[in-house]
């Protein structure tokens, strides 16, 4: 049992855009296996795009993160929002009255009525890059204002409280830091929308923290307590992945200039749509894996999961499972199958936020290259530092261009 592999493995530094080459070992010998993770127990590692799947799907697969078992991402995410009773730690029946209270929000229709906004901020951001001229950081200046703009609008939460809570976000997703640590910076995030709640009772606005607190509280639909948590999910949720999807996905469209470019020449909506789904098979930033405990025994495929065993849904190795995309390790935005990918999840834990993020992206791209045609990338790629595998969504921490 001492020759277990440690979970998250590490990636091949000579191609940091690809998961961790022993997923594709995995997937051939040993597609359902045990590895050990940061508190030495030790989960099932499920790896193939069926299996992912039905793990996601089947109830007797829990996400209910109280169980002594289950499988956290970390100290930090443990101790802060491992604590917190949502979508995201709730089964069946009560996740889809939970659910219900934000359908409004996360609506189709509520999401094309953000396509303005986006379009603005995205159009604001490269006006202000141009103005700056090259390089700059496509990171700083794009990837983290579009998202953290449009989930603010989203929330009500006030943009100038940018720089803090994105520092206490990392604080409690990251595995590089302790659970105190976390517990401190959990707390700070805490208390900003506890008195942002207290704003919205005395003066309501079009927002979803208004929403939740004028209309789930007073009926006792939820606690304060609870919107203050999913205050710190959606703004924790909605910001950095987005972030980090749209800077990796430039960098990947880059990285392949013929596809690129006749995705620019085409310019047509169906073809945008494609390439983002394409990126985010690709890409997979949710690398921490989707987490569950089996609440009774279950045979998949080949292995048994015994009732309270541990599992780690890998959608990073599932979006690279070879039986279901041909050549997965090749970008290809025309892929017919792309959107198969698994990047947002599966089954009714599906990201809620998952129609704002592709918006996010297909404005990006709609944008960004018939603006700035000649865009390229201003360092070396050896010289880009990727955010660490023990955070919980893959990364790059600067991304320079100039055109």
């Amino acid at each position: 049992m001492h020759d277990l592999l440690y979970f998250p493995f590490a990636r091949d530094q000579a191609r940091p855009l690809d998961p961790p080459p022993a997923y594709a070992d995995l997937r051939r010998e040993a597609p359902i296996a045990k590895v050990r993770i940061w508190n030495g127990t030790e989960p099932w590692l499920v790896m193939t795009h069926g299996h992912c799947r039905t793990v996601l799907t089947d109830p007797r697969f829990s996400v209910r993160n109280q169980h002594p078992n289950f499988p956290e991402k970390s100290a930090a995410y443990g101790s802060t929002m491992g604590q917190d009773l949502n979508i995201r730690t709730l089964d069946l029946p009560v996740h889809k009255v939970h659910q219900q209270m934000m359908f409004e929000d996360f609506s189709r229709k509520r999401v094309e009525e953000l396509r303005p906004k986006v379009q603005g901020v995205v159009d604001g951001c490269i006006d202000s890059m141009l103005a700056a001229g090259g390089p700059v950081d496509l990171v700083a200046e794009l990837a983290m204002p579009v998202p953290t703009l449009v989930i603010c609008e989203l929330l009500g939460v006030p943009y100038e409280y940018r720089d803090e809570f994105t520092k206490h976000a990392l604080v409690c997703t990251s595995g590089r830091f302790s659970a105190s640590e976390a517990l401190t910076a959990g707390k700070a995030l805490s208390d900003f929308f506890d008195e942002l709640i207290t704003m919205r009772l005395a003066e309501p606005s079009d927002d979803l923290i208004s929403r939740l607190a004028n209309e789930q509280i007073p009926t006792g639909g939820l606690t304060r307590e609870q919107v203050v948590g999913y205050g710190r999910l959606m703004l924790i949720a909605g910001h950095e992945t987005s972030a980090s999807q749209i800077a990796l996905s430039v960098l990947t469209l880059l990285g392949v200039p013929d596809q690129l470019t006749e995705l620019r020449e085409r310019g047509d909506a169906a073809a945008i749509s494609n390439a983002v789904e394409e990126l985010l098979r690709y890409l997979s930033i949710s690398h921490s894996g989707q987490r569950r405990i089996a609440l009774a025994d279950v045979q998949l495929g080949d292995q048994l999961i015994r009732e309270g065993d541990g599992l780690i849904v890998s959608v990073p190795s599932a979006n690279r499972d070879e039986t279901v995309f041909p050549d997965p390790d090749v970008v290809d935005l025309r892929r017919k199958n792309a959107r198969s990918n698994l990047a947002f999840g599966y089954g009714i834990h599906q990201c809620i936020g998952q129609l704002i993020a592709r918006l996010e992206l297909r404005v990006v791209f709609e944008v960004l290259f018939r603006r700035i045609s000649t865009l390229r990338l201003a360092a070396d790629f050896s010289d880009l530092v990727f955010h660490h595998e023990d955070d919980a969504n893959f990364g790059v921490d600067q991304l320079p261009v100039e055109w």
